[in-house]
C-alpha cells in the first residue's frame, strides 16, 4: 500500500491524494514561522479554587472554571492568574496562584460557597489562606 502522506519530491504541492501539506513543508513553514516567535512559554495552568484548596473529587465546576480561564486568556492574550508553582510531593498548596485569584475575584465566603469549610487547605488554614 502506498503512503499518501508525503510530498512528491519534485512538486511543492501536496500529493494529489493527500490535500494537506506535510507539517514540515517549506511553504507551510514560511507562513507559520513568524507567528511561532510570539508564543510565550506555557504558564501554570489556572487551577480551580477547589483544587487549590485540596478538593479530592472532580466536579463539573472544575471544567467550567477551566473553560472560563481559557476563554479569558484568549480574549486578554495573556495568562490569567499565572502564579509560581510550588513543586512538592502530594497536594501542595499553591499560595501564589490562590493570592492572584482572590485579588481579582475577592476572597470566598462560606455564604457563597457552603462546602468551603470542608476543603483541606481552608480547614487547616494553610499559609493563612483565610
Amino acid at each position: 500500500m502506498q503512503n499518501n502522506t508525503h510530498l512528491h519530491p519534485h512538486h511543492p504541492l501536496p500529493h494529489p491524494h493527500h490535500p494537506l501539506p506535510h507539517p514540515h513543508h517549506p511553504l507551510l513553514l514560511t507562513h507559520i514561522t513568524p507567528f511561532l516567535t510570539h508564543i510565550s512559554p506555557p504558564s501554570l495552568t489556572p487551577r480551580a479554587p477547589e483544587l487549590l484548596l485540596g478538593a479530592k473529587h472532580y466536579t463539573p465546576a472544575i471544567d467550567m472554571w477551566a473553560a472560563g480561564c481559557i476563554l479569558a486568556e484568549l480574549l486578554m492574550l495573556r495568562p490569567l492568574f499565572q502564579g509560581e508553582e510550588v513543586k512538592q510531593p502530594g497536594n501542595a498548596f499553591q499560595a501564589d496562584q490562590w493570592d492572584r485569584i482572590t485579588r481579582v475575584l475577592g476572597p470566598p465566603t462560606v455564604q457563597m460557597w457552603p462546602l468551603l469549610e470542608v476543603l483541606p487547605h481552608w480547614e487547616s488554614n494553610t499559609d493563612n489562606v483565610r
